[in-house]
């Protein structure tokens, strides 16, 4: 029966965005209540939902609206992403990423750019296949590895560069850093080492998160590096999308792998960078 009452959510949110902040909130415990059932149930409704949002809210309704595809990506790393995917949902935060805006269209806001790219960092960190899928395909690429590959370090200087403002888009920067930097971390293997050229600004990514890990911890050390890269719905995680993730990030604010408040100066550096490297190695 409750089930059947989301038709009505679905009915109200494409009409109209006024509830947009309630109804993103019912749709998230939707997903996290209703499980598989919900999902293989509601799939056409939820991505209706979502394309009818999608790029016609402002700064805070991108807020609420990618906690809610985030919700779904948590709970359903693979079929949640395969459906958004399918849907068009991925492609339409895809490309204000990396195409200009047409003659007489508004650029995309920082905020916006940092939630899409978020939403696209996860699905590359924990669902690689639909992550391929969607840029190997038109409109942004013919599916040739030059044109992926162009694709791949177009978003890979995105993420290097807007990454400094993931903190300022919400109270969950923190893990949402976390993320950017294990997709990051996750696309150094990529094309044969495409990506090499950028690895000393990658690794300056993730000797910031280890220079706040250090920090929230709170006693000098950034031991017990399983559970400092929780990010939820991440590898290897429990199966309600609360799982630990290899890799890190989070930022100090500072240029990367500088100093300042809160953020691990330039002497510390070969410390985390050695840190990092045994992370990598063990997971």
């Amino acid at each position: 029966r409750i089930h059947a009452l989301f038709l009505n959510l679905a009915r109200l949110l494409t009409r109209d965005t006024e509830f947009l902040k309630a109804g993103m909130s019912l749709l998230d415990n939707y997903v996290v209540l209703g499980g598989a059932t919900f999902l293989t149930t509601h799939s056409g409704a939820v991505t209706e939902i979502f394309q009818r949002i999608v790029g016609e809210v402002n700064d805070v309704g991108a807020n609420y609206l990618t906690q809610a595809l985030e919700s779904v990506l948590c709970r359903f790393p693979s079929e949640g992403a395969d459906m958004l995917r399918q849907g068009g949902l991925l492609s339409k935060l895809l490309e204000p990423c990396v195409t200009t805006p047409a003659a007489g269209t508004s650029q995309p806001s920082d905020v916006v750019l940092v939630l899409n790219l978020t939403v696209l960092a996860r699905v590359l960190f924990t669902a690689p296949s639909q992550f391929e899928a969607l840029v190997a395909a038109p409109p942004f690429s013919d599916g040739s590895p030059n044109q992926v590959a162009s694709r791949v370090s177009q978003l890979t200087d995105l993420w290097l560069d807007k990454f400094d403002a993931v903190g300022s888009s919400s109270s969950s920067g923190s893990w949402r850093r976390k993320l950017w930097a294990c997709a990051l971390v996750s696309l150094i293997p990529f094309g044969n080492g495409l990506l090499l050229g950028r690895l000393d600004q990658i690794l300056n990514v993730c000797v910031d998160v280890l220079g706040e890990i250090e920090i929230e911890n709170g006693d000098g050390s950034v031991g017990g590096h399983s559970g400092a890269f929780m990010i939820p719905g991440s590898p290897g995680g429990a199966s309600d999308g609360g799982g630990g993730a290899q890799g890190g990030a989070h930022s100090s604010g500072t240029s990367p792998g500088g100093g300042g408040a809160g953020g691990p100066g330039r002497g510390a550096e070969s410390v985390y960078a050695a840190h990092l490297r045994r992370i990598l190695q063990n997971d």
